[in-house]
């Protein structure tokens, strides 16, 4: 009866144990997985505190073998089978995305197995569990060094691979992520796993006031750092700081419809009525005084000087839209927006021709995504810069391109992109940093440029005061890859401290300021805010203000975290 009884109590404590091993496990899955702006931002806040130290603990029970690598893994990986869950949208992608999208899980998740496994060798190795000493500070702060030096490895994996990053856990508001100005999001990063480790050993190793005072310091240092940040700032912009008044459209148009897919021709939507529609849009607003209009990327079909339309159909388009005495303010017909055609002794016009002309109409500078081809045959994904001086505009050159989509990374990627997406050519990349505008210096990036840190402050250490996005979503229907977008533009605005501008075909278009604090986003009564179209009307505060991250860049945590790790190491520790 003895030994029965001692079994007894034995299995239900074991099966106690992993009870609560499987509910922190769902529980820390939720917070995580979910706590990001695009899915559920009140669920943030815990899961930069406790998020992934409810895991680790969950995980003591398997020991440090190969149980809680392979049990570290998966929860990770399925963590951002949720965060990227965009990229199972096959609709334009192709079934191949979703092998693109199962390698990258694994080896995201393979990053995080190597930092758990290291968390619960050295808990279990130092006896933290027995002796209630919790994890050495040393240790943690190596720990969290490890997390970044992961996330900063990605940016090597062909074009780099930038998203969700944990530090966007902070990001669910405004003031913790002000710490981006000084350290990046890999700072953020940084703080995250630390706080989340002292949170481990504070709750679950070292129940002490101690611990406990340390871990809710630590945590509540991004929030009083951004309330302060913020009151120092504010009280130095001036009032008389100059307001920028800009239009941002919003096409809102299926790859289908905008460009001339053979096996899709029947709902392409000519040029002639595209232009038409966005004029429309405009001449709602054009009561209003306007300093730059924002097309998205790839705005219109056959690119920047490709003199494709007959001049009397764009007479026909504008009059119909501004009125006849508009006419009178189009451009002269002059290379290279124009052509005179002697067969059929005509002259057409390129796209570049419209844009110029609705810049000299509003009286504005415009930025309209365009693709572009120079005389060596070299293509880009380009962003120009009009004025209405009448002045040849000015390009930008995307600098990081899509695998396959926009360029071949390898030789048999070619044929895979024409049999999948009717793809024969490949973007050129650009290969610096532009600031365009005397007066307001405009740094422009284009789509998932944003999403690189250290390129954006390039734009910033060129004089940038305003940044402008340009993108097109559209390739990922239906999905929350657009919020997720937004929230790495926000980060680039903190990091730099400027205001930022988005215009998108589909997506978040809206601005932020300085601080990252949302100015407005454009959406159409009754419809989502990636699928309206239509033209927002927003008023820039061009309050800007210079940041540690502008200076230093990615260089000092890495530096920080370099010396962390280096000392845990060259030190000798108690065992």
């Amino acid at each position: 009866m003895g030994l029965s009884r001692i079994k007894t109590r034995v299995f239900a404590f074991l099966g106690a144990k992993i009870g609560q091993s499987i509910f922190l496990q769902i529980l820390s899955f939720v917070l995580v997985a979910f706590g990001q702006n695009a899915w559920v931002s009140s669920f943030a806040f815990f899961a930069s505190a406790v998020g992934f130290a409810l895991f680790w603990k969950a995980l003591f029970l398997f020991g440090n073998g190969r149980r809680s690598f392979l049990l570290s893994l998966f929860w990770f990986a399925s963590v951002q089978a949720v965060q990227l869950s965009w990229m199972t949208a096959t609709e334009y992608q192709g079934f191949y995305i979703l092998i693109v999208y199962f390698f990258l899980l694994v080896g995201l998740g393979a990053q995080f197995a190597f930092l758990s496994t290291w968390i619960v060798r050295r808990a279990i190795a130092d006896t933290c569990l027995e002796r209630n000493r919790g994890l050495p500070m040393l240790a943690m702060l190596a720990m969290a060094s490890f997390w970044v030096f992961m996330e900063w490895s990605r940016l090597w994996l062909f074009s780099g691979f930038t998203w969700n990053p944990v530090g966007l856990l902070l990001c669910y508001h405004h003031l913790p992520m002000q710490m981006a100005s000084v350290a990046g999001i890999y700072g953020l990063s940084f703080w995250v796993v630390f706080v989340n480790l002292l949170a481990l050993s504070a709750l679950f190793i070292k129940k002490e006031k101690y611990a406990l005072r340390l871990f809710l310091g630590a945590l509540i240092v991004p929030y009083l750092f951004g309330f302060f940040h913020e009151t120092f700032w504010q009280s130095r912009f001036s009032f008389k700081a100059k307001t920028l008044s800009v239009l941002l459209v919003h096409t809102s148009l299926a790859p289908e419809e905008k460009d001339l897919f053979f096996e899709h021709r029947d709902a392409f939507i000519s040029p002639y009525l595209q232009w038409e529609r966005i004029l429309t849009f405009l001449a709602k607003k054009r009561e209003k005084k306007v300093d730059l209009i924002v097309l998205p990327e790839s705005a219109f079909p056959f690119g920047a000087f490709c003199t494709f339309c007959p001049l009397e159909k764009v007479h026909a388009v504008w009059k119909k839209v501004f009125g006849e005495e508009a006419l009178q303010q189009l451009p002269a017909l002059q290379e290279p927006f124009a052509s005179f055609d002697e067969k059929k002794e005509q002259w057409n016009v390129a796209n570049s021709y419209w844009v110029q002309a609705l810049s000299q109409y509003f009286h504005a500078e415009i930025i309209v995504g365009l693709d572009d081809r120079d005389c060596s045959g070299r293509s880009y994904n380009a962003a120009f810069y009009f004025q209405p001086s009448g002045f040849l505009p000015k390009r930008y050159e995307k600098r990081v391109l899509v695998p396959i989509a926009e360029y071949f990374p390898f030789a048999w990627c070619a044929p895979l992109a024409l049999q999948l997406f009717g793809i024969s050519d490949q973007f050129t990349p650009g290969v610096q940093a532009k600031v365009f505008s005397e007066e307001n210096k405009y740094g422009i990036f284009i789509c998932y440029e944003e999403t690189f840190a250290h390129l954006v402050r390039e734009s910033r250490a060129l004089g940038a005061n305003c940044f402008v996005n340009i993108s097109n979503d559209v390739w990922f229907p239906f999905s929350k890859l657009p919020l997720q977008h937004f929230e790495h533009g926000r980060l680039r605005a903190v990091e730099n401290g400027v205001p930022l501008i988005r215009a998108c075909n589909v997506g978040v278009t809206g601005g932020v300021d300085c601080f990252g604090k949302s100015l407005g986003f454009f959406q159409e009564r009754g419809k989502s805010l990636e699928w309206s179209s239509g033209v927002h009307h927003l008023l820039i505060p061009m309050h800007s203000y210079p940041t540690i991250y502008t200076l230093c860049g990615d260089t000092l945590i890495l530096a920080l975290c370099f010396c962390f790790f280096s000392l845990f190491f060259a030190l000798p520790s108690k065992k």
